[in-house]
Order: structure tokens, then sequence, then C-alpha cells
């Protein structure tokens, strides 16, 4: 479980204790899957230019 997926939980369940929480998770829950996958892809490039950097030497 990482960390996007802990927050997901923990904004959902504070998010079912209001009245708008169901659209707060929701919007939030979405958020948070386009940082996810954001976070993957720079960390795949960074990650990818390392190794290039690597072989080289």
């Amino acid at each position: 479980m990482g960390i996007g997926d802990s927050l997901e939980k923990k904004v959902t369940s504070v998010a079912r204790r209001s009245d708008l929480g169901e659209i707060f998770a929701d919007f939030t829950v979405k958020v948070l899957a386009v940082i996810r996958e954001v976070v993957r892809e720079e960390f795949d490039r960074a990650l990818s230019k390392h190794r290039i950097n690597n072989d080289r030497l």
C-alpha cells in the first residue's frame, strides 16, 4: 500500500462523515490519482536518465 492509497482511504473515511463528503471524496480521489500518475511518470523519466548516464561511465 502506497502513500496515495493511504491518503485515499483517509479522505474517503473522513468524507463519509459530512454532507458533501461523497463529492469531496470523489474529487480528491481523482486528484490523487492524477498526482500519483504524474509522480510515477517523472520518477520513471528520472530513473531512465540516471540509467543512461550510468551506462556512459
